[in-house]
């Protein structure tokens, strides 16, 4: 999720005519003083990027191409994403390592100083930089059931850009990324996990997104450009049937790449909701990793040493 969109959420309820202003305002992200977003459309750009980044330094990427098929030969993943719809459905049965973390996160949780205001979405209790320092959240972070999945879906070794544990309070909320959108992250490619910690129905708030082909149609159609998206602007388009709620027990979830699918989550209008992120990215991903330098050297992963955390590490 891009700064805007966090930001953008907050604690008041919103009525048909301000969520209506605040779209308005944030549609398109105000292109009108950016010549290149008016010209060149959000996939064209995206694959533009991409091919400049990798003509400009192709080395690091060669050889992370060739780490990872030595990788996945080796260790194996559940989870398939495929690259044409952008997500897969995670199921507890394919993250056993889960269950501890879990265990863990919810016992956590009842003793963890909460925010005095919280946000509508998403409060982060846990971030990258102390779940790196619990055993049970790297053990998670590096296994092969999430590195198997994002390496093959990005296509070389990823980064982690960041992981958290969120908590979404009971909420009345319609803005930033309790609207339909797609981050802003300036990466071709990126995947995110999304998983329940808690068990989560709809009265919850949770992950909601729409599948690749169904969001090329919306983006066609509407000529979107960034920002939030209405409802019933996206019900113009396609079909609420098309939309993916991720429900399920705890250790269920979702693997999306937020760049490429509308989503959005936190409308949790009954219930709260605890879920643990973490989003990877690739080599040329122009968005600072949330990892101190200094961290990262000391956390490596038994086969990739600190590739995952480390951009410019190209072996063990």
């Amino acid at each position: 999720m891009n700064s805007m969109m966090t930001d953008a959420v907050n604690n008041s309820n919103d009525d048909d005519a301000s969520v209506q202003r605040y779209a308005d305002d944030t549609y398109f992200l105000r292109n009108e003083k950016r010549i290149i977003h008016r010209h060149i459309g959000l996939r064209n750009r995206r694959k533009i990027l991409s091919t400049v980044s990798v003509a400009k330094d192709p080395i690091p990427l060669l050889k992370r191409r060739k780490r990872a098929a030595d990788f996945l030969r080796d260790h194996h993943s559940q989870i398939d994403v495929p690259r044409d719809q952008a997500f897969a459905v995670v199921k507890p049965e394919m993250i056993p390592e889960f269950q501890d973390l879990a265990e863990y996160l919810r016992a956590s949780f009842k003793t963890m100083k909460k925010p005095e205001e919280p946000r509508n979405g998403i409060n982060p209790l846990l971030i990258t930089e102390d779940l790196l320092e619990i055993d049970v959240a790297k053990r998670f972070i590096f296994s092969d059931a999430i590195i198997g999945a994002a390496t093959k879906y990005i296509g070389s070794i990823p980064l982690l850009s960041d992981a958290a544990f969120w908590w979404t309070p009971v909420n009345e909320g319609y803005r930033g990324a309790q609207m339909f959108h797609i981050d802003g992250i300036p990466d071709i490619r990126t995947l995110r996990f999304l998983i329940n910690v808690n068990d989560v129905g709809p009265e919850n708030g949770p992950p909601t997104l729409i599948p690749r082909p169904a969001t090329v149609q919306v983006i066609d159609n509407l000529g979107y450009l960034g920002g939030p998206v209405l409802d019933r602007d996206i019900e113009e388009v396609i079909s609420p049937a098309d939309f993916v709620a991720s429900t399920g027990p705890s250790g269920s979830g979702v693997a999306l790449d937020t760049t490429n699918v509308f989503h959005f989550g936190s409308r949790a209008r009954q219930k709260e909701r605890l879920v643990f992120s973490m989003t990877f990215v690739s080599y040329y991903c122009r968005e600072p990793l949330n990892i101190d330098p200094e961290q990262a050297k000391r956390h490596r992963h038994p086969q990739l040493g600190n590739m995952l955390l480390s951009p410019r590490a190209t072996s063990n």
